[in-house]
C-alpha cells in the first residue's frame, strides 16, 4: 500500500475538524452576542399599549414582550416619567435623558451609580445625571408585569399604567397585560425520536446517493429555517447590536457553500459542521415551544415551524454525515498477483 493511501484516513478526519473548528469558532461571537444581550424571543404574558403615540411627538413602544418600556422624544418637547412612588425618574430633553440619583426605582433599576442613596420623599429635590445624548430610552419597569397574586388565566389579566408630564401636561402611558401557555409539549419527543431513528437508518443502510442526497438537503434547509426564525426575532427587536446574530450566520454560509462546491471530498464534513452548528443555535430558540407569545417579526406558528425545520433537518443530516465520515474505513486494494515471466527453454545435458 502507498505511503499517500495510508494517509488518506488521517487527512480527512483532520479535514473534517478544521471544517468543523472553523465553523465553531466564527460562531462563538454571535453566542456571546447573544448571551450577553439576554435577548428574549418568547414569554407568557405580555404587554400591550393602549396607544403607542401619548403626545405629539412622544411614542412609547414595549420590548422583548413585558420587559422594558421604551420612550422617545422628539425635540423641542420634553418629559418627565415619575417612579413608582410618584417621584421623578427619567427627564426626556433635547440635550437627551437624564436619570434622578435620587429616585428609588433608578437605584431599583440600577441606572445610579454605585452608592447613590435614594430619598424616601417624593417632593425631595432631584439630583440629575445624563445617561445618553439620544432622544430614546428603554427601561425595565415592574409596572408592566402581573401583580403579585392574580389568576393567571387565558387572556387579559390586568391593566398597568405609568404616570409621565409632558411639556407640563400631565398624562399616563396606558396598556393592558394578556397571558397565554405555550402549546403542548407531546409532539415533541416523538418528532425527535422520529428524526433520530430516520438519520441513523439512512447513515447506516441507506445506499449512497439516498443518504448524500438526504444529508446535503436536510442541512440546506435547516439552515435556511434557522436563517428565518433568526431575522424574525431580529427583526422584531429592531436593535442594530442585535444584527450580528443574522450577519455572521450569513458569512458562515457562505463559507460552507463554498467549501461545499470547490472541495467534494469535504462535503460530508461541511454538512456535518453546519448541522451541528444549526442544532446548537437552536436550541436555544426551544423556549417558542414553552411559551404561549413568540417576539418575532413573523407570525407565531410561522416561527414556531422554522425552528422546528431548523433543529430536526440539522439533527438528520448531523447523524448521517457525522457517522459516515468517522464510521468509513478506506478500502484495503488486495494486490494483484504476478505472474513469472516465462523462463527460458535450457536443452538437457547443458549448463545454463
Amino acid at each position: 500500500m502507498s505511503f499517500p493511501r495510508l494517509l488518506g484516513a488521517p487527512l480527512r478526519r483532520l479535514s473534517l475538524a478544521a471544517v468543523v473548528a472553523a465553523l465553531v469558532a466564527l460562531a462563538l461571537p454571535a453566542l456571546g452576542q447573544a448571551h450577553s444581550s439576554s435577548r428574549v424571543i418568547a414569554v407568557d404574558y405580555e404587554a400591550r399599549l393602549a396607544r403607542a403615540v401619548i403626545a405629539d411627538g412622544v411614542e412609547a413602544r414595549v420590548i422583548d414582550g413585558n420587559r422594558k418600556l421604551e420612550l422617545k422624544v422628539r425635540a423641542p418637547h420634553t418629559a418627565l416619567v415619575l417612579g413608582y412612588g410618584g417621584e421623578p425618574f427619567l427627564r426626556f430633553a433635547p440635550s437627551g435623558v437624564w436619570v434622578n440619583e435620587r429616585s428609588l426605582t433608578a437605584v431599583t433599576n440600577r441606572l445610579t451609580r454605585e452608592g447613590s442613596t435614594p430619598a424616601l420623599d417624593k417632593t425631595a429635590p432631584p439630583r440629575w445625571r445624563a445617561l445618553s445624548r439620544s432622544n430614546r430610552f428603554a427601561w425595565h419597569d415592574h409596572r408592566l408585569a402581573l401583580v403579585p397574586g392574580s389568576m393567571a388565566r387565558t387572556g387579559r389579566v390586568g391593566t398597568w399604567s405609568i404616570p409621565v408630564t409632558i411639556d407640563g401636561q400631565p398624562l399616563r402611558i396606558e396598556g393592558g397585560l394578556w397571558h397565554h401557555t405555550g402549546p403542548p409539549l407531546w409532539p415533541w419527543p416523538i418528532l425527535l425520536v422520529a428524526a433520530t431513528c430516520t438519520g441513523v437508518f439512512l447513515a447506516v443502510r441507506g445506499a449512497a446517493r439516498t443518504r448524500r442526497a438526504a444529508a446535503y438537503t436536510c442541512v440546506a434547509v435547516a439552515g435556511a429555517a434557522y436563517l428565518l426564525a433568526t431575522s424574525g426575532f431580529t427583526l422584531a427587536h429592531s436593535s442594530s447590536g442585535t444584527w450580528v446574530s443574522v450577519s455572521l450566520p450569513l458569512v458562515i454560509a457562505v463559507i460552507a457553500v463554498a467549501v461545499f462546491v470547490l472541495r467534494p471530498e469535504l462535503r460530508y464534513a461541511v454538512a456535518g459542521g453546519v448541522g451541528l452548528l444549526v442544532l446548537a443555535e437552536s436550541v436555544g430558540q426551544l423556549s417558542v415551544f414553552r411559551h404561549g407569545y413568540v417576539i418575532s417579526a413573523l407570525p407565531a406558528p410561522v416561527a414556531r415551524a422554522a425552528v422546528a425545520v431548523a433543529v430536526l433537518g440539522a439533527q438528520v443530516a448531523s447523524i448521517i454525515a457525522v457517522t459516515r465520515l468517522f464510521g468509513d474505513r478506506p478500502r484495503r486494494v488486495a494486490p494483484r498477483s504476478v505472474k513469472p515471466a516465462p523462463g527460458l527453454a535450457i536443452p538437457k545435458g547443458r549448463r545454463r
